[in-house]
């Protein structure tokens, strides 16, 4: 009975866990939201590919709604392999969710916590996303991550 017990509060502190990592980039981005990238293009540089592009905002999650309908879009991947263009089909294929942290005053860059995560998810996260970014309180947003 006892290790059926144990077994049980080891389920469900791994659900929890489960449920943390799933949502740690939505409670850490500035900005979230819908939409679409558009001229994406991808240059190497001396410390990895920079993917550049605009993104066409349909709606604001969660962050600044004075936003533009654009959003000028940078990602860096120091991580990516130097001797291999980054296939940007995925990224520009269709809408999906944004999650974003202020970069500059024009620009914004990915709130993914990897360094090969380019802050997008697929549409079909986004009832789930809209729930539990309603019950974040914006004073709450983690600062943006630090930049090596």
């Amino acid at each position: 009975m006892r290790t059926l017990a144990v077994a049980g509060v080891i389920l469900l502190v791994s659900g929890a866990l489960v449920a943390t990592e799933k949502y740690w980039i939505a409670r850490n981005a500035q900005l979230v939201v819908v939409g679409r990238l558009k001229g994406a293009s991808a240059v190497l540089r001396d410390d990895g590919w920079h993917i550049t592009g605009t993104i066409a905002k349909e709606e604001v999650l969660f962050g600044p709604t004075g936003q533009k309908t654009d959003i000028a879009y940078h990602f860096a991947c120091s991580c990516c392999p130097r001797s291999r263009r980054p296939s940007l089909s995925m990224l520009s294929k269709g809408r999906g969710l944004w999650f974003l942290n202020k970069l500059s005053d024009r620009e914004w860059e990915s709130a993914g916590p990897e360094c090969g995560d380019p802050g997008y998810r697929g549409i079909e996260l986004l009832e789930d996303m809209r729930s539990f970014l309603r019950s974040r309180e914006p004073e709450k947003a983690s600062n943006r991550k630090e930049r090596k």
